[in-house]
């Protein structure tokens, strides 16, 4: 079995990719040399100093690694645009020409083989322009070649409404995409709807979602938790909190709050109200550390400074994944979202995969459909509920203890790799056999 994974979306399709293959399956990763640090293998497994990273397109060529982490041969570039292909059209006026020519013959045959497709699965046609903003079937192609299953991440599904190469396609949704985008009323929003609807099947990662699977009548479809390797995010020394004691002394409690400034994603707001009433009544030293990145940073700074929370707010850059371990284990307490009650991301599985206990808001209505057993998360929507379970768990350490303790067990039961890893492959031979028979 060859599986094809495209699109690395916070580094999930990485993660699982490896999961796969430590499991004797032969799938490759495909990953967009040009997106955001974050969807990039070497944030995950790397070390190396920020500052000289940019957010948006690194060239990660030219980042020395300081662990000598190398990209495994199973990690390949998506194919470039295939327009503008021949050399040295830019210097010489005929080759030039004939690049024009030759893109526009590739140009008409891509738009003549999507709206033949699109035909054919009783779907409105596009105008030339739709077509080449939306598809590059050569690139695809390329891709997809010599696989007998391929699994997409983020807004390439729209390639599976082609006909010319049948195989198994599986869609990874990661939430953003059934929340939002395939509401939107335009080309693009209707494409990806489509490609819902035409999918052989869809792995959600967050339970909210399957309500938008029902409004768009699907049912080939299955909740598979995102990927977190709890052989690397587990209990152990931290430096950082070594460090943290020499500065603040020995009994401080930190608190830890991973998730960027996003209030209205992400609740953060919330954690900070409950802080600034934290520090009003109680005499222990607690700090926070608290991500400094996000749509609010500024607004976020500017509360911590308004309620002179300034000494106990240490404010963190993005963090590799290869160091954040050493930010949980350093934690008393970790803190995620407080909006959606949901999770999907890794911080939260993250958190309890370190024995940690957690503060987030999850709502056990929305997930008895997909899970056995409610993570043993301390659940809280508001910050009166964040401040509640602060002061429970900041004032008996032998609570904290108990609630990471259950969270590693609950993430070795039902959310370890392997785990992870046979949910999948039970799937992909599961679609062979189907497509096959």
């Amino acid at each position: 079995m060859r599986v094809a994974r495209i699109g690395n979306i916070n580094n999930n399709g990485y993660l699982i990719t490896k999961f796969l293959r430590r499991k004797g399956v032969e799938a490759d990763l495909y990953v967009y040399d040009y997106d955001y640090w974050m969807a990039a293998p070497e944030w995950e497994e790397g070390v190396f100093d920020l500052e000289i990273v940019p957010t948006q397109y690194p060239k990660w060529s030219w980042v020395p690694l300081q662990n000598n982490w190398k990209r495994p041969p199973w990690v390949k570039s998506v194919p470039p645009l295939t327009w503008h292909r021949l050399p040295y059209a830019k210097l010489d006026p005929f080759v030039n020409q004939m690049e024009q020519k030759l893109n526009s013959v590739l140009k008409q045959r891509q738009h003549r083989i999507v709206n033949e497709s699109l035909r054919q699965r009783g779907l409105d046609e596009l105008d030339f322009t739709q077509t080449s903003s939306n598809f590059d079937i050569y690139r695809w192609e390329a891709m997809v070649s010599g696989y007998d299953l391929v699994q997409v991440h983020g807004s390439d599904v729209v390639h599976i409404l082609l006909d010319y190469s049948r195989k198994p396609y599986v869609i990874y949704d990661s939430g953003q995409v059934l929340r939002k985008m395939v509401w939107e009323e335009s080309v693009r929003g209707r494409l990806l709807r489509a490609a819902y609807e035409n999918a052989d099947w869809i792995v959600v990662t967050n339970a909210d979602t399957k309500e938008s699977l029902e409004r768009l009548g699907i049912k080939n479809y299955s909740f598979i938790p995102a990927a977190v390797d709890e052989t690397k995010f587990c209990p152990g020394e931290s430096h950082l909190r070594k460090e943290l004691e020499a500065q603040y002394g020995k009994d401080v409690v930190v608190l830890f709050a991973p998730a960027r400034q996003d209030w209205k994603v992400k609740g953060n707001d919330k954690i900070l109200h409950a802080f600034a009433k934290l520090r009003k009544t109680t005499r222990l030293r607690v700090i926070l550390l608290a991500a400094q990145w996000g749509n609010d940073a500024q607004q976020a700074r500017a509360y911590v400074e308004q309620n002179g929370l300034t000494s106990e707010v240490i404010w963190l850059r993005p963090v590799n994944r290869t160091k954040l371990v050493d930010y949980y284990r350093a934690a008393d307490i970790v803190l995620d979202q407080f909006i959606l009650g949901t999770y999907g991301g890794k911080a939260m599985l993250e958190a309890m995969a370190c024995a940690k206990p957690l503060i987030t808001y999850l709502d056990h209505r929305l997930h008895t459909w997909c899970l056995a057993e409610m993570p043993p998360v301390c659940s809280a929507q508001d910050s009166e509920g964040i401040y509640r379970w602060l002061i429970d768990l900041i004032h008996d350490p032998k609570l904290r203890e108990e609630y990471g303790r259950k969270c590693r067990e609950w993430i070795e039961k039902y959310n370890g790799w392997e785990l992870v890893a046979d949910a999948y492959i039970s799937l992909y031979q599961i679609l062979l056999k189907k497509l096959s028979g």
